[in-house]
């Protein structure tokens, strides 16, 4: 392992001796409350990250992230074999994950890493979601947890729907969304376990191909169609008519589909959260299990746990969440 780890680590001073030496492309933008800084050789690819890229905030604390092509630099030999599989690695102040065909190599106590792809064409999650599968790895010893649900909020306050794909999130989201609600995001979104904040990481979106005819206004903001097992959806940037902010938790949803026609909330319980949200999260958002698992389990206790069933008729959502919104205020 400490070879390994001396090799990444290597890695990464090489990537940032290279952006140093030659002039680039700079995207500053905001994870939260990490600033974070993407330093590019190439200009195309640099346009190719910014549409999703939310403005930067203010913070006391930064990541700078070089984001290079095979042939720019070449870190072939630390694909890890099989290529075909994926692996996260978490040692002593690094961390590494292949996912092809991207590798993310983090130095964290350097506050450096490198993005790298392997071949010519930034597949379309990575651009959706900038440097997602590194999010983890900067807040782990932190009291954030990236995950893998959707949020919507009124008035300062979150609802945060968790759970596997498919399940409704994203419709529910975007529909909140179109109807002028505060948005976090549909797939990858930043809670403090300790506090309950809401974060967003990126203005994105995905709206599923059967969908589109509740959404049509959207298909103008579609950046490209992407299919992952049959299951095909539009690749948005959200324009500036969008409210992309958070708020503080006030209830968790477990979207679920149990054929009604209209919205319907039925109490839930922290388990069936933390059974639905563990494994979607540690798999959108790798970390150590046990890191996410204690950190997501903490965040179950900081609102109440509801199921719901978005039913058939997406235009319906946002009024009975902002119903739902002023019970849960009374």
């Amino acid at each position: 392992m400490d070879t390994t780890r001396s090799r990444l680590l290597k890695s990464v001073v090489t990537a940032f001796e290279l952006v140093e030496q030659r002039p680039g492309e700079e995207l500053l933008t905001g994870f939260g409350p990490l600033g974070l800084r993407l330093l590019f050789l190439s200009p195309e690819l640099a346009d190719a990250y910014r549409p999703s890229l939310l403005p930067p905030t203010h913070c006391d604390w930064k990541f700078s992230l070089a984001v290079l092509s095979s042939e720019e630099l070449d870190l072939s030999t630390l694909i890890p074999d099989p290529p075909e599989q994926g692996r996260a690695f978490h040692g002593d102040g690094f961390a590494a994950i292949w996912q092809a065909p991207m590798l993310y190599i983090l130095d964290k106590e350097r506050k450096l890493g490198v993005i790298w792809l392997s071949n010519d064409a930034v597949p379309a999650w990575e651009l959706s979601r900038p440097a997602s599968p590194l999010v983890q790895s900067m807040f782990l010893d932190q009291t954030w947890l990236a995950v893998h649900a959707a949020s919507v909020g009124q008035l300062g306050q979150a609802l945060l729907l968790g759970g596997p794909g498919r399940s409704g999130k994203s419709t529910a989201a975007l529909a909140c969304a179109s109807a002028g609600w505060d948005f976090a995001g549909d797939d990858i979104v930043l809670a403090n376990c300790m506090t309950g904040v809401i974060e967003p990481v990126y203005r994105s979106a995905r709206l599923r191909i059967d969908m589109v005819p509740f959404f049509p206004s959207l298909l103008d903001l579609t950046r490209t169609v992407t299919s992952e097992a049959d299951d095909a959806r539009h690749e948005l940037t959200l324009s500036r008519d969008f409210k992309i902010e958070g708020g503080k938790l006030a209830a968790i949803l477990l979207p679920r589909r149990e054929g009604y026609d209209e919205v319907k909330f039925t109490a839930a319980k922290a388990s069936d959260a933390f059974h639905s949200m563990l494994l979607s999260t540690s798999f959108s958002a790798p970390g150590p299990l046990k890191v996410i698992s204690d950190k997501l389990a903490t965040l179950l206790t900081r609102a109440p746990i509801f199921f719901v069933d978005t039913g058939c008729q997406p235009r319906l959502i946002p009024q009975a969440f902002e119903k739902f919104l002023g019970a849960l205020r009374n």
